[in-house]
């Protein structure tokens, strides 16, 4: 196994999971399940943790493919400038998480928290879908297209 491999392997689990443990956050904050709640808020901890191995290892995996046939800069750029933003987010979410979970305990102020941090998530979850896109391109050329593109009649 080398980096690139567990750079693929790392970086579906924020991607995957970041819009799960949102829409559990969503759930227990509607229905102020508590249990729930926490839940979602370790699994946001979990999740940042998971992010910092999965951007850490991009570098030595572009290492790996820069030289290999249609992988160019110009499509890996875009994936690790992206991939640093998701990360920030996701640790922002996941700092969030742990403020909420462990810090404040004023209900009123909990429950604000609780708020931010779903909104922080789910800027995340789509910041994670993104670079998860640009990172297909990467070695995927037929995922190069744009994505949406108008109906030709």
């Amino acid at each position: 196994m080398n980096y690139s491999h567990l750079h693929l392997i790392l970086n579906h689990i924020p991607i995957i999971a970041l819009p799960l443990a949102t829409l559990f956050l969503l759930f227990a904050f509607v229905k102020k399940n508590q249990q729930m709640k926490k839940f979602s808020l370790v699994m946001l901890i979990l999740i940042g943790l998971v992010a910092v191995p999965a951007y850490f290892t991009g570098e030595p995996a572009e290492g790996i493919i820069e030289d290999f046939p249609g992988v160019t800069e110009s499509v890996i750029h875009p994936h690790e400038e992206m991939g640093e933003k998701a990360l920030i987010i996701s640790l922002v979410a996941a700092a969030l998480a742990v403020s909420a979970l462990v810090i404040v305990k004023d209900e009123k102020r909990n429950q604000q928290l609780v708020a931010a941090t779903l909104v922080v998530a789910a800027f995340g979850s789509m910041a994670l879908g993104y670079t998860g896109y640009l990172g297909g391109q990467i070695r995927h050329t037929e995922a190069r297209q744009p994505l949406f593109q108008p109906v030709n009649k």
